[in-house]
């Protein structure tokens, strides 16, 4: 039980790195903060046997390696989720709530250069919760409490803005 632990706070760590992310200005630095935070994440799924997470971390991690150097386009960024979503099958060893972080993952891609800021917002709450659902089995439970207040936040922004309209 003191591997749960540890992951856990492996994974707390990144969820401050993914805060702290959040706050930055400089475009770079945002992505060389999240891309600790997935190190993190990625660290922390390995030891909770969480294969699916770690597949899909670790091609975010080049993701962001692409948007650093300036280099991602649609294209780049479509074939690295098609390689997320076929290596998240063949390498899934949790059935269907393996899947739910591609799920997520696939629906927010879909959705990250719309233009309809609610669509985007809707996508991005609806891909956290997934990773939600995720986490707390998996036992990341530090992650799943950041993830719970990033899936509240997202609904109360989304009431806010269909109040606006």
């Amino acid at each position: 039980m003191a591997y749960v632990v540890i992951a856990n706070i492996i994974a707390l760590i990144g969820s401050v790195f993914m805060v702290l992310a959040s706050y930055v200005k400089s475009d770079k630095r945002c992505v060389i903060l999240q891309s600790f935070q997935i190190f993190m994440f990625i660290i922390s799924n390995i030891i909770l046997k969480g294969i699916t997470g770690v597949v899909i971390n670790s091609l975010s991690l080049l993701r962001n390696i692409f948007a650093y150097k300036q280099k991602l386009n649609n294209y780049i960024k479509y074939m690295i989720l098609g390689f997320m979503v076929v290596l998240s099958i063949m390498f899934n060893n949790l059935g269907i709530v393996g899947y739910l972080p591609i799920i997520g993952t696939t629906v927010f891609t879909i959705f990250i250069n719309n233009e309809d800021t609610f669509k985007f917002r809707l996508s991005l709450s609806f891909s956290i919760l997934m990773w939600l659902i995720y986490d707390v089995y998996i036992m990341s439970y530090s992650s799943a409490i950041f993830d719970l207040f990033s899936v509240i936040g997202g609904i109360f922004v989304l009431f806010r803005e269909s109040k606006v309209k």
